[in-house]
């Protein structure tokens, strides 16, 4: 599976224009395309979105970047079926807390992102319920021994506690803010 700053062909005659593939043959869709059409993102702030794809594995910067249907159907069994084996949800919200690979996450930076996680486009601000979700998996979180010196995350620490279910990863999955039908 080729993500990275993949170079794209015009769509082949008779195929839908977001549709494309890249230089190197994978077939996927925009990810533009995908942020704003795909029924479990299209709900969520753009900065949750960025960190959805790039904990996928995919260069949100590049507008040439495709989603492939193996991508697809990671990021659905995620937020849509909630069937996926829990090492890969590790995987998954590890990388999303963590995108610049460092180790830890700063406290106003994953407040921030959680908050941001339930909101989603519903709201124009953050409400009290966002932000007491926020404030309530921090709190989860000390009572793991996750956070740090001046309340860092840890990535390392927040594994084991997702890994030893002291801690509830699924709760991240279904908080992805949208609309419910």
């Amino acid at each position: 599976m080729v993500k990275l700053d993949q170079q794209t062909s015009p769509p082949k005659q008779g195929g839908s224009a977001e549709k494309q593939q890249s230089a190197l043959g994978v077939t996927g869709i925009s990810i533009d395309f995908f942020t704003k059409n795909c029924p479990f993102l299209m709900m969520a702030l753009p900065d949750i979105s960025r960190r959805v794809l790039i904990a996928v594995g995919l260069d949100a910067n590049s507008k040439s970047a495709l989603v492939d249907w193996e991508t697809f159907l990671s990021l659905y069994c995620i937020f849509e079926v909630g069937a996926v084996k829990k090492e890969q949800l590790i995987s998954f919200w590890s990388k999303f807390f963590d995108i610049e690979h460092r180790g830890f996450c700063p406290e106003h930076e994953y407040l921030d992102v959680l908050e941001k996680l339930v909101r989603g486009k519903c709201m124009k601000e953050s409400s009290q319920f966002t932000t007491l979700f926020a404030q309530n998996y921090q709190q989860s979180m000390m009572e793991c021994d996750v956070l740090g010196e001046d309340n860092v995350m840890l990535i390392d620490r927040l594994q084991v506690a997702w890994e030893e279910e002291k801690l509830d990863i699924y709760a991240l999955s279904a908080s992805l803010g949208r609309e419910k039908n």
